[in-house]
């Protein structure tokens, strides 16, 4: 009995740890695709509010209202800018009258909570994620002359939702924004997803969102908002202002466990009980019950593992181009997205120096930069979207946009840049 309840608590230590840093993993990646999304299409909407045609044309109307040359000039340009991955496009005056729309925006914005944003950002849930904008357009003064209001979906982000969601039957993804005292959350379940205002403490206890919401992560085996019992992951999204928690009831989590610890009781008091004599034959039964126990739960990590891997492929799946290269200057990632921009096959360019893929003088420039940035710590470039010129593999040189941030994991550093093709954007302007 004592060896019987001896293997019960490793194998519960076991399941909290292979399940925790399961969790822990699938919500990092869950939050760093949520940030990089949410700032791309911020910055998609940046890009079109500060497009020096569309501010001429603006400044012309302010002079000339009935200048039709001009409107249609803007109803062009928003027509072009949703090939970009805009659904909804609208240009308004100073005195907040409509010039120009493309695309369609959403009917139902119910479910929708604000953004930590210096400009008017939303995330509304409309069958899918969508971001809804509405930014100030600036002249070279910084006077406002008018305004760009914007609605993007983002199917990644409801892929990953989605997906992440299946980890278990009781697993729950909850994204949530701070609302008065309360917050309000998106809850998604293998059920299907609910939008409702939910307490930041109850009756006396936070709950795993409330520490998101703080700015606090980790791992908590805590009750939540339902009075269940779970093992939940909290952090929040970046600078958002949102939290992120993904939990399972620990119920589920013991499931394994529990159910064959009501055979293994009886049997092991029937071994005291009948002896050595038959020892021998309950044993067997015994051995191969915490097999199957260990075996389930090896099942349940490579769930978790295989979702993972689920989340990675999203992040492959991206339009645009992600390279990711070390302290050294030399390509560690180089996802399918940038191969089709570049021309290069991954294997041609990993392990090589970035520089190869930049024109002169920045090819020669580039590792003394990269030794400096690292001695003083001072960049201009990194977290800044910046229109460059890249380098393609038969030499052409072409449009790029590109944004550099850099993150550190354990005691690494790498610098990973998102790159998009924008010939086709520059040919329409």
């Amino acid at each position: 009995m004592a060896t019987g309840i001896s293997v019960y608590v490793v194998m519960q230590r076991q399941a909290e740890a292979i399940l925790s840093n399961s969790l822990e993993m699938s919500r990092q990646h869950s939050a760093r695709l949520f940030e990089s999304q949410i700032d791309q299409g911020i910055d998609k909407t940046l890009t079109l509010a500060t497009r020096p045609f569309i501010i001429q044309n603006l400044q012309l109307l302010a002079a000339n209202p009935k200048n039709v040359q001009g409107i249609s000039s803007l109803q062009q340009v928003a027509k072009s800018f949703l090939q970009t991955g805009f659904t909804g496009i609208s240009l308004y005056n100073v005195r907040g009258d409509e010039l120009a729309s493309a695309g369609r925006f959403s009917k139902d914005q119910d479910m929708a909570v604000a953004l930590h944003s210096k400009y008017h950002a939303r995330l509304l849930w409309v069958g899918q994620f969508a971001l809804h904008i509405h930014m100030d357009i600036l002249d070279e003064q910084g006077r406002r002359i008018g305004a760009v209001q914007t609605e993007a979906s983002l199917p990644l982000l409801t892929r990953n939702f989605i997906e992440v969601m299946a980890i278990g039957k009781t697993s729950e993804f909850a994204i949530c924004a701070p609302f008065e005292k309360d917050m309000q959350c998106f809850l998604g379940r293998t059920t299907g997803m609910e939008f409702k205002r939910i307490q930041r403490v109850i009756q006396g206890k936070a709950l795993p969102m409330n520490y998101a919401l703080e700015g606090k992560s980790g791992i908590i085996f805590a009750q939540d908002y339902r009075r269940e019992w779970v093992v939940a992951s909290y952090a929040p999204v970046g600078t958002l202002g949102l939290g992120m928690v993904l939990k399972i009831d620990q119920a589920e989590l013991y499931h394994p466990i529990t159910t064959q610890l009501k055979f293994i009781v009886p049997l092991l008091i029937a071994l005291v009980l009948a002896g050595m004599l038959l020892l021998r034959w309950q044993v067997m039964p015994l051995v191969c019950r915490l097999v199957e126990s260990e075996r389930a739960l090896r099942d349940n990590n490579m769930l978790l593992r295989d979702n993972e891997i689920r989340t990675r492929s999203v992040l492959d799946s991206v339009d645009e181009g992600i390279i990711a290269i070390n302290e050294d200057g030399l390509i560690e990632t180089f996802n399918p997205a940038a191969e089709r921009i570049f021309g290069y096959s991954g294997s041609e360019v990993l392990g090589k120096n970035v520089s190869l893929l930049m024109p002169e003088p920045h090819r020669g420039q580039h590792d003394a930069y990269l030794k400096q940035y690292q001695i003083t710590g001072k960049s201009t470039v990194l977290g800044v979207t910046r229109e460059v010129v890249g380098v393609r593999m038969n030499g052409a040189h072409f449009p790029l946009e590109l944004k550099t941030s850099e993150v550190h994991i354990e005691t690494r550093r790498l610098f990973i840049a998102s790159a998009r093709d924008i010939t086709l954007r520059k040919e329409t302007e």
